[in-house]
């Protein structure tokens, strides 16, 4: 059970993590049509309440017109000199806004969006968990009376960018009162949609005997979030994989990820789609057609489509059940549509559990797959009969 559980997690290497996060972010520029002014990307990072209230984002700008100069993106406490994530995240921004300049402005403050006329502003993070720190973050904007005054004005939006997330975090940011876009680049694996009946009930019962007496024992918020980035481990995954209470030796002490540092540098998004094609479509022949360009489109799609086939009907949905990017299912999906392998709510139809069938066949352990000049059949656009 504890093997099963372990394979079940969605590893985001070092890599994909930063690349995934530039493409969304450059998607959203794309999004915004020729000549739009640049986005103003910030990092999430720990808000703490003064005399009990969020801190307006930019000082003194609870009141008043806002100005000046941004606010550093990552702030080190005396008393607390940890980092986390938003160092990651900060440089990325970084990067992304020194080679694209006319796209993206670093954590610019009040005088700059307005000299910039900027239209969006970003919050971007790793992964959206119970939704409190991004709910604060959003906060504080909210309390910077000049954007409350641009936002009713219609002349700002706020999207928030984050590489995974849980439903429950997603829904509590989506609802906030600035009603941000939220985007992820991958749905969350969590023990509910990974396991079922007597497995799941079995892998819950281990969670909750190792370490003994915990009590977030499926993670904070009871979410059972089974991701691991390069950087660290979220607080919302199972704590037999992060706490040492009474002894416990976990495979990420204090949510550390160092230990399999190489791990992390060599998973890539191709070597989670191998994994998750084995697990997905039964097979254990993935990776000589996985390695493919070629074949790779096509692999994907036979994966979304058998998880339409196993009644996953959203974007976020249908990411979690084969670590595909959402941007990719949503893509996929329209062109199963056109090919008339799903409907347009997703269900599979008789068309497409055909071709499932093709590659899955029930009396062989082991599908036929394309292999080199022979490929599927992989429809690409309509065209005139």
């Amino acid at each position: 059970m504890a093997a099963r559980l372990a394979d079940s997690i969605l590893i985001v290497g070092r890599d994909e993590f930063a690349s995934a996060l530039y493409d969304e972010i450059d998607r959203l520029y794309q999004e915004q049509g020729p000549d739009a002014p640049p986005l103003a990307l910030y990092a999430e990072r720990p808000l703490n309440k003064i005399y009990g209230k969020i801190p307006a984002y930019f000082p003194n700008s609870r009141k008043g017109r806002a100005e000046g100069p941004g606010v550093p993106p990552v702030k080190v406490d005396a008393r607390d000199q940890e980092v986390g994530s938003e160092a990651l995240v900060a440089n990325m921004i970084t990067a992304y806004a020194r080679n694209k300049p006319f796209a993206a402005l670093s954590h610019p403050g009040p005088t700059k969006l307005r000299s910039d006329r900027v239209r969006v502003i970003v919050i971007v993070t790793d992964f959206i968990g119970s939704g409190d720190r991004i709910e604060r973050n959003l906060e504080s904007f909210a309390f910077v009376k000049t954007l409350q005054s641009w936002r009713s004005y219609g002349l700002i939006k706020f999207v928030v960018i984050a590489y995974s997330g849980t439903k429950t975090g997603i829904s509590l940011v989506s609802h906030h009162r600035l009603r941000p876009n939220v985007r992820v680049v991958a749905g969350c694996p969590t023990i509910k949609s990974e396991f079922k009946g007597a497995e799941r009930t079995a892998i819950e019962k281990l969670c909750a005997t190792y370490p003994t007496k915990h009590k977030n024992w499926l993670g904070w918020g009871g979410t059972g979030a089974l991701i691991a980035f390069a950087h660290g481990v979220p607080n919302n995954t199972p704590a037999l994989f992060h706490s040492t209470k009474g002894g416990w030796t976990p495979l990420f002490p204090k949510r550390s990820t160092v230990a399999f540092d190489a791990t992390f540098v060599e998973t890539t998004a191709l070597t989670n789609t191998m994994q998750r094609a084995e697990k997905l479509l039964a097979t254990k022949a993935a990776q000589n057609f996985l390695l493919d360009d070629s074949n790779y489109q096509w692999i994907k799609s036979m994966m979304v489509l058998a998880a339409c086939r196993d009644g996953m009907r959203s974007d976020e949905e249908i990411s979690t059940k084969t670590f595909v990017r959402r941007s990719t299912v949503a893509e996929l999906c329209e062109t199963l549509r056109i090919a008339g392998w799903i409907t347009v709510r997703r269900s599979i139809t008789a068309v497409g559990r055909r071709e499932l069938e093709r590659l899955q066949r029930k009396r062989k352990r082991t599908p036929a797959f394309p292999i080199g000049a022979q490929s599927f059949y992989y429809p690409t656009q309509l065209r005139i009969p």
